[in-house]
């Protein structure tokens, strides 16, 4: 705990996580490492992190347990979830530009460009303000903490063996273990403040991930945030 306090990490407690439902047998040949990463955009391709990260996993998993795919669009990220079964996920790693309330997988991609101007468009045009449920909508590149609490993430519920019992979970960027984080524009934009209309305050998404998956996360509680492997230490 000393190293992860000195790398400015916390670990989003969980709440209400029964014990009684872990199933204890599992086998270390069933587990490995899942790892997404995001669009770096101007810091460059986070491919490179993710595939950094696999040669030190390799030392404890088998290479066939170690799974590294691009994730930029979070309607993708609750379906491959919800489907896989390659193995129970001891650790999962999440490479992505952050802030307190959300994983932007798709930072500055094109297709969340242009979900983004089409729905603000479209509120301009009828003459009202964008609502918090268009803004959850239109940002597919965005993992917010409250798509936690909409339909497409009950899916990922149905997959009792996505985790092992002692699985952990990483968000590799900035402020993802922010909590009370607070939505602003540049008037007279409206956009990201319709974000605050409903669920405030917010947990970090770090907390979030926590909550839902019932599982210890990790988010960093400042700004940039890269760890490098030195002489055996991080």
């Amino acid at each position: 705990m000393d190293e992860i306090d000195e790398l400015n990490l916390i670990v989003a407690e969980i709440d209400g996580r029964n014990v009684l439902d872990w199933d204890v047998t599992l086998n270390i040949k069933n587990l490995g490492v899942l790892i997404f990463y995001g669009n770096g955009a101007e810091l460059g391709d986070f491919g490179q992190f993710a595939e950094s990260l696999k040669k030190e996993k390799l030392k404890t998993y088998p290479k066939e347990n170690i799974i590294i795919v691009s994730m930029q669009n979070k309607n993708l990220f609750f379906d491959y979830l919800s489907k896989f079964n390659k193995f129970q996920i001891e650790e999962l790693h999440v490479f992505s530009h952050a802030a307190g309330g959300g994983l932007y997988l798709g930072y500055h991609n094109q297709e969340s460009a242009t979900s983004r101007t089409i729905a603000y468009n479209q509120s301009v045009r009828r003459g009202t303000k964008i609502t918090y449920e268009e803004v959850i909508e239109a940002e597919v590149g965005a993992l917010f903490t409250d798509d936690y609490l909409t339909k497409k993430a009950l899916k990922v519920k149905s997959n009792k063996t996505l985790f092992s019992p002692t699985a952990t979970i990483k968000f590799w960027g900035c402020n993802s273990g922010v909590s009370n984080w607070v939505y602003s524009d540049t008037p007279p934009t409206y956009y990201w403040s319709a974000l605050n209309e409903k669920n405030t305050p917010k947990p970090s998404i770090a907390q979030a991930t926590a909550d839902f998956f019932q599982r210890e996360t990790f988010g960093a509680t400042s700004g940039s945030h890269i760890e490098f492997l030195v002489n055996g230490k991080w």
